[in-house]
């Protein structure tokens, strides 16, 4: 594989996601990594197209944070460029239409450019007429649509713009986001099953209010969030519906929720300095109060004795 190479359309500039580095490094890097044939691992097949990795790995390899790979692969799925089905082990990630972007030539590997020259214009055309409408949907055109778009919403907009609106929303999409995150955290908050009534109007009023990154983001931090996950005086676990509340969603993003440890880090860099500090203040405040409360009864029984003394 990595003596091979893989073709790139100038139609790439063209990509709704081609602004953003970080998309553009984990997408190559995925089409770089992904077989070229079926091969065979531990007992699985893995497909042409397929390649088996987990965000720590995707983020060792691309030097990017494993939140932004997480975001990132979130936002190639909700856009339909990838699929993800993840285990407790590794995560199997396909490249949706893998043989329309690569074709039989990554098979064939041809060995002059005489061939490639020859057989690019029959690929181009087929790639042109195989792959859908909305896909070259640029951004302007995309500006006032909020949406997670799914294969069935995206042709409807594709083939209608009129049904283009800020409210259409893949809610299917986002609950494989909420609980693909969740089981990636190993977070106990309730996986969603449905978004239905209330939960719709709060998902809908969020994505206004703060874009999808935002709501993704906030997803993740509250999957690692030991508070919000049972880790409090109460045993409380939050749910989808709570998250999605104007004030508890605000919350959650702004790090209120965050745990102990990382609120230290990002506030005062030295986590363990502090920590010592606190510790020895509590210390010193518990024995303070030791002594006082010595010092006071002491007191007392000397006052009860003195009583004692003239009653007889």
């Amino acid at each position: 594989m990595e003596e091979g190479w893989i073709k790139m359309f100038r139609r790439f500039l063209d990509w709704e996601w081609y602004g953003d580095t970080n998309m553009v490094r984990l997408f190559l890097h995925l089409l770089l990594k992904a077989n070229f044939e079926d091969r065979r691992w531990r007992g699985m097949t893995i497909k042409k197209g397929q390649i088996i990795t987990s965000s720590l790995t995707l983020s060792d390899e691309t030097h990017m944070s494993r939140q932004c790979v997480r975001t990132c692969l979130a936002r190639l799925e909700q856009t339909g460029e990838i699929l993800q089905k993840s285990t407790n082990k590794f995560t199997l990630i396909t490249i949706c239409k893998y043989v329309d972007y690569q074709g039989c030539v990554i098979e064939s590997q041809p060995t002059t450019n005489q061939q490639l020259t020859n057989n690019q214009p029959t690929t181009n055309q087929q790639l042109t007429n195989n792959q859908p409408q909305h896909k070259n949907i640029r951004k302007k055109e995309l500006k006032n649509i909020y949406t997670l778009s799914n294969e069935r919403e995206s042709d409807a907009v594709a083939s209608d713009p009129k049904k283009a609106s800020k409210d259409v929303v893949d809610f299917a999409g986002l609950i494989r986001f909420f609980n693909r995150a969740m089981d990636q955290a190993k977070a106990i908050i309730p996986r969603c099953q449905s978004c239905e009534g209330k939960r719709r109007e709060f998902v809908r009023a969020r994505i206004r209010e703060h874009g999808m990154e935002k709501v993704y983001e906030m997803i993740s931090k509250a999957s690692e969030s030991d508070f919000l996950n049972g880790k409090n005086a109460r045993g409380w676990i939050a749910d989808f519906t709570w998250l999605f509340r104007p004030s508890n969603f605000q919350k959650v993003l702004e790090g209120n929720y965050d745990n102990r440890t990382q609120q230290t880090n990002r506030n005062y860099g030295h986590t363990n300095q502090n920590q010592q500090c606190s510790s020895e203040s509590r210390q010193a405040e518990r024995e303070r109060l030791a002594e006082s409360y010595a010092a006071t009864i002491a007191r007392l029984a000397a006052e009860d004795d003195a009583r004692a003394g003239k009653v007889r």
